[in-house]
């Protein structure tokens, strides 16, 4: 599972490999399927990004917050889960 920040979307886990995320929104606009979208994680997944040479993302964060020096309220991403009423073990929000 790979958390996300200023995403929206829905899923399904009871749905196939393939169909079970759906509208997909950035600042409240559709993601387009064929367009590319910049990305940064705390942990590289691939070995030709970790062989890079960039910068590691804290670093970007560190300079970005001493920039800006305060964080604006922001709402929590929580995703639209399907079928989570009938599951004892989670609470809706």
């Amino acid at each position: 599972m790979v958390r996300v920040g200023g995403m929206q979307y829905k899923i399904d886990p009871s749905a196939a490999m393939g169909h079970r995320i759906s509208d997909m929104l950035i600042n409240d606009k559709r993601m387009d399927a064929g367009a590319s979208y910049s990305v940064a994680g705390w942990g590289s997944v691939r070995q030709d990004a970790r062989d890079s040479g960039g910068e590691p993302v804290w670093e970007v964060v560190a300079r970005h917050l001493k920039e800006i020096q305060h964080v604006p309220k922001m709402a929590l991403n929580t995703p639209n889960i399907k079928g989570i009423e009938q599951n004892p073990g989670i609470t809706p929000a």
